[in-house]
């Protein structure tokens, strides 16, 4: 149902967080208030909260609508840096920034930001994604697939062979090296677990 801009505002600037991100969360957004989003949007990502649920309905919020501007992109990188322990968060913002539209120039410099926050997390989830947002922006560099190959060794988690799958079924690499990282996920202690199996029968459907 489609509402007007009196009642999505009511939701919005809610002074509950959590009525926020429900009303985000489940409303359809098939209306005709664009221009009122985008600057909702550049106005709230900044504002200091605890609820990292609300920035990420936010951040999922500004890649549904294509909102790819430099302003929020600076803003999401200070998120990453800001939030140190919020791994959820920090992966709907390395999914914003796989579909960032960027020149040479800045590619390059993403691609300096990512090596260096992968140098320092810790957690599979966040560094296996690293590496995947690193192919995806140079896709025949074989040192990083095989940072990525050696990083999926370690992993212990399901959830994040899972994602590399998911994130190699949607954005384009060398063949070669999605055999690869199948190859590699396939023969993987935790491809016994149905989750994964799953991943890997979606996967061989590309």
């Amino acid at each position: 149902m489609t509402l007007d801009l009196v009642e999505i505002r009511s939701y919005l600037e809610s002074s509950s967080i959590k009525k926020r991100k429900n009303f985000i969360e489940n409303y359809d957004f098939e209306d005709n208030y664009r221009d009122f989003y985008y600057v909702y949007l550049k106005e709230n990502l900044p504002l200091p909260t605890k609820d990292t649920w609300y920035l990420i309905a936010l951040i999922e919020l500004a890649q549904d609508f294509g909102f790819f501007d430099h302003e929020i992109r600076t803003l999401l990188w200070e998120l990453y840096e800001a939030k140190k322990n919020a791994v959820y968060l920090k992966l709907t913002i390395l999914d914003y920034l796989a579909d960032f539209p960027l020149n040479e120039s800045e590619k390059s410099i993403t691609i300096q930001q990512f090596e260096t926050f992968a140098k320092r997390t810790r957690n599979d989830l966040l560094k296996n994604q690293l590496f995947c947002n690193l192919l995806h922006l140079d896709p025949e560099n074989e040192t990083y697939l095989n940072r990525l190959l050696e990083q999926i060794l370690k992993t212990q988690d399901c959830r994040s062979l899972i994602r590399v799958l998911n994130f190699f079924k949607e954005y384009e690499i060398l063949s070669a090296f999605v055999e690869k990282i199948r190859f590699s996920i396939q023969n993987h202690e935790l491809a016994k677990y149905e989750s994964v199996k799953s991943a890997l029968d979606n996967f061989e459907k590309k």
